[in-house]
């Protein structure tokens, strides 16, 4: 890509920066001049040649609309965009009737690069235009010369003339097709478009350029501009129709790429304010979803987290499907040694980079039934981005497209920056919750301290201490037991939350000879120390307690 020049008109150097960082980060290669009076605006009109005016709405030393003035009168063709964090709508409306390209706030520059792509391809389409509306009036000789298709048909549509450019364009030579029906290059999806114009032009109707669909002789479908005009003989009656075809394969291409980027744009925008509000890990997996499949219009979007000891990516988000379907609902793993592991989530986990495939169809062996089921279900393209947390990956965020050959450089370094995006996030949620947890623990350690300076009675003190430990620490139950000497039996004298029954029904003893309970009670007993569980649900010790989600410790009194 060129350098793309750009005279900027800010008074504030650091805002002035900013947007050139923000465009740079884009992929927009820059070389910039800042302003800030109508005299220096004027000078780098002369010597800088701009290809973009990005300009502050209301500068200290020149005004934004006069600067907009002069850029209509001196440089008509050089897209004027305001960035300005004081433009109000009514202020914006007025910018853009005055021939401003558009506008971007300053506190929401991510639209600076979109915006800045759509005024170039302005640029470049009306540029394009004009020399299509001058091509239509030249003679034949110019014709035979001119780069656009241009055949002309009778009253028939029957072709009558063929040039060298439909030629190279189509793939039929002029005598293959003069004499035959004009129709050969026409899609049947597009026919009934094609005789509705015809009929248009016929009954004196004007017919301004529009895009279409034709075919080449090998069957390919190609996107083409159209333009017709009638052919009259000496006398002023009809007698044909002229129409000229340009290739747009390539523009076609870039708006497809330039709505592509801007519906990433969206999706970063999104999730960055939805990074701002969320408070928890499982909310932030449920908008990062949501907002790729509304925003960013992407089919499918999947967030699963590893599990490091089976190395199972357990789903904990999905948007685009039903919430009980197989592909919301469904496992993955990291592992290597099943052609599950193989596919692009294990891959992106272990090798902590985005794993992509443009053609899912033609990897059928990769994957499992998973990729199978997005298959039949339409979808073509699949990225898979690790989520990291202090450089290990905890997680796969992946995001289903129906088009094959979605995903281009520029899209996945967009799209990485959103993996990365939420990766933050984690790593923030993840300490807020640290020091949540540390708070809980600070405050129950000085509410116990308090406690056993004014409760004298032993009673009175354990139950106390169950009550601090649930209300203040959030622990979803705590229990003490006191030791029987004469029995060996651990029983329970205080509690506090809810314990289900649980306890009525406990026997614990740390008499090996009478049971070989291994319950975490017994354990703490035996050893004199604090004993720990973070993970109830595959803990041997925790037995009674597995119907609880929660983890637990018990320590010696």
């Amino acid at each position: 890509m060129n350098e793309l020049r750009i005279l900027i008109i800010e008074d504030v150097p650091a805002d002035a920066e900013l947007e050139i960082r923000v465009l740079s980060r884009a992929g927009l290669r820059v070389v910039h001049r800042v302003v800030e009076t109508e005299d220096a605006f004027r000078e780098a009109l002369r010597e800088f040649q701009p290809e973009l005016i990005p300009s502050d709405y209301s500068p200290q030393h020149f005004d934004g609309m006069r600067a907009l003035t002069l850029g209509r009168e001196l440089v008509p063709d050089v897209p004027f965009i305001f960035v300005s964090g004081t433009l109000d709508e009514e202020h914006a409306i007025r910018a853009l009737k005055n021939g401003a390209t558009d506008y971007v706030i300053k506190n929401n520059l991510v639209r600076l690069p979109p915006a800045v792509e759509r005024a170039l391809q302005d640029v470049a389409a009306r540029a394009a235009q004009r020399r299509a509306e001058q091509d239509r009036g030249r003679l034949v000789a110019i014709v035979e010369n001119s780069n656009d298709a241009i055949i002309s048909r009778d009253l028939n549509r029957k072709v009558t003339s063929w040039n060298a450019a439909a030629e190279r364009l189509f793939g039929y030579t002029a005598a293959e097709v003069i004499g035959r029906d004009s129709s050969l290059i026409v899609p049947p999806d597009q026919e009934a478009e094609a005789v509705a114009n015809r009929s248009r032009l016929m009954q004196g109707h004007p017919l301004l350029s529009y895009d279409s669909v034709r075919l080449t002789k090998d069957g390919r479908r190609i996107d083409i501009s159209v333009s017709q005009s009638l052919i009259k003989d000496a006398g002023g009656r009809i007698n044909g129709v002229s129409l000229t075809y340009r290739d747009i394969s390539e523009r076609k291409s870039q708006e497809l790429k330039i709505t592509r980027l801007s519906r990433i744009h969206a999706v970063l925008s999104g999730i960055n304010s939805a990074i701002v509000r969320v408070s928890n890990r499982q909310e932030l997996f449920n908008e990062a979803c949501r907002i790729a499949v509304e925003h960013g219009n992407f089919g499918i979007a999947w967030i699963g987290m590893l599990d490091r000891k089976t190395l199972g990516v357990v789903p904990v988000a999905c948007a685009g499907v039903e919430a009980d379907s197989f592909i919301a609902t469904s496992q993955n793993t990291a592992r290597t040694d099943t052609p599950l592991g193989q596919g692009i989530v294990g891959r992106a986990i272990r090798e902590k980079r985005a794993v992509y495939s443009n053609d899912m169809t033609a990897e059928r062996s990769q994957g499992g039934a998973r990729r199978q089921e997005a298959i039949r279900r339409g979808y073509r393209s699949i990225i898979t981005f690790p989520l990291m947390v202090e450089d290990e990956a905890v997680g796969s965020l992946s995001l289903f497209a129906k088009e094959p050959n979605f995903f281009d450089d520029e899209e996945i370094k967009l799209l990485t920056d959103l993996a990365g995006d939420i990766s933050f996030a984690l790593k923030h949620i993840a300490g807020q919750e640290k020091i949540e947890k540390l708070s809980r623990v600070r405050a129950v350690s000085s509410e116990m301290n308090a406690a056993i300076v004014r409760i004298r009675g032993r009673q009175q003190l354990f139950e106390e201490a169950c009550r601090i430990a649930q209300e203040h620490g959030k622990f979803a139950m705590a229990w003490i037991g006191v030791l029987d000497e004469a029995t060996q039996a651990i029983r329970p004298v205080a509690r506090a939350g809810r314990d289900e029954g649980y306890l009525e029904g406990l026997k614990l003893t740390i008499d090996p000879y009478v049971t070989r309970n291994l319950a975490m009670a017994v354990e703490a007993i035996g050893r004199g120390a604090p004993v720990i569980c973070n993970d109830i649900a595959n803990d041997g010790r925790m037995r009674p307690w597995r119907r609880r989600p929660c983890s637990a410790a018990t320590a010696r009194w």
